[in-house]
């Protein structure tokens, strides 16, 4: 297995996979350690759904192509309705992270995403660690998917996780410059 950084300055997102499926020990693996990101208050105000449906994979690619070609006439950003999400059918399995604002911390309603953030952070790493690779996917409209996966208000779909094992050989993009990113109050 690699080693920590390893898995850090490695980790990419995949948008092209290969049918091979995923063992349900490495699968089990991600969801632990998901589980075990930190949280305000330790209210853990996440649930994991997974999909590995082929119907529901449908359903939600189809409502996804939708809202991306929504977006893109609203925001005025045409780039979008050529954007491929053929990754929610190719993938072995899509984990739909899934809040419950009723478990936020101090801070009201926020704290509950920034927690499930962390267990996708968890999910993408795991996955990596463990020679899959991941997407952490936003790009829908969250009343619908949460329609076509069974969540009901309050709780929110918050990411969708494609995983499987990467069919795509493009370079890591790049990333900014730390100092471009970094102030040091002392």
């Amino acid at each position: 297995m690699m080693d920590f950084l390893e898995v850090v300055m490695t980790r990419r997102s995949c948008r092209q996979y290969k049918e091979d499926l995923i063992n349900d020990s490495d699968l089990n693996t991600i969801l632990e350690c998901a589980n075990w990101a930190p949280c305000p208050l330790n209210l853990q105000p996440w649930e994991f759904i997974v999909i590995k449906n082929k119907q529901l994979k449908k359903q939600i690619f189809e409502s996804s192509c939708q809202s991306t070609n929504k977006l893109a006439e609203v925001s005025g950003k045409r780039w979008l309705s050529h954007y491929k999400v053929d990754f929610l059918i190719q993938a072995p399995v899509i984990i739909a992270v899934v809040g419950d604002p009723n478990k936020s911390g101090l801070d009201g309603k926020e704290s509950y995403q920034h927690a499930c953030a962390a267990a996708i952070e968890n999910m993408l790493l795991a996955s990596n660690a463990l020679g899959l690779d991941s997407l952490w996917f936003t790009l829908f409209d969250q009343q619908e998917i949460s329609k076509i996966i069974g969540v009901s208000t309050p709780k929110r779909t918050i990411a969708l996780i494609c995983i499987g094992y990467g069919n795509d050989s493009s370079p890591r993009p790049h990333k900014k410059d730390l100092a471009s990113k970094v102030t040091t109050l002392v």
